[in-house]
């Protein structure tokens, strides 16, 4: 927050006040977007761990079917494990992931939030200062 005691006119603290504005607006935004690009993050890493849970449900299938022709399939069962085991690993993964982009939207909301709520008493200070400003004129100008 700047000093107003520096304006030396209401026109110059009026664009002291727009400027600040602007900046603060321009924070705002920014953080929103930012807020927007986290849970687009979140949304695409819940789709990859459900399709690797899909991945897991269906190499495990694969699995129990190959182990009815073990006789005739030893080589695919142990290519059906590692896919299992792989799938696994890739759940566990996006599931992190999925986690890691959670917090991500937390924090980008709760900065959102911060960053709204400043503007908002940043704002009420200036209208004050503003309306204070222009009554100690008005009162020095009736003088």
């Amino acid at each position: 927050m700047n000093s107003y005691s520096s304006a030396k006119s209401p026109k110059q603290l009026e664009k002291q006040i727009a400027k600040e504005e602007k900046q603060e607006e321009k924070l705002v935004k920014s953080a929103l977007k930012d807020l927007s690009h986290a849970h687009k993050l979140q949304s695409k890493a819940q789709k990859a761990q459900s399709k690797a849970a899909d991945a897991v449900k269906n190499a495990s299938d694969k699995e129990s079917s190959t182990l009815k022709a073990l006789d005739k399939a030893t080589h695919k069962h142990d290519i059906a494990i590692a896919d299992a085991h792989k799938a696994e690993n890739d759940a566990k993964r996006e599931k992190n992931q999925n986690r890691s982009a959670q917090r991500a939207v937390e924090e980008a909301k709760a900065r959102a939030d911060t960053l709204i709520r400043e503007q908002e008493e940043n704002k009420n200070e200036r209208d004050a200062i503003l309306a204070s400003f222009e009554r100690s004129t008005m009162s020095t100008n009736s003088n």
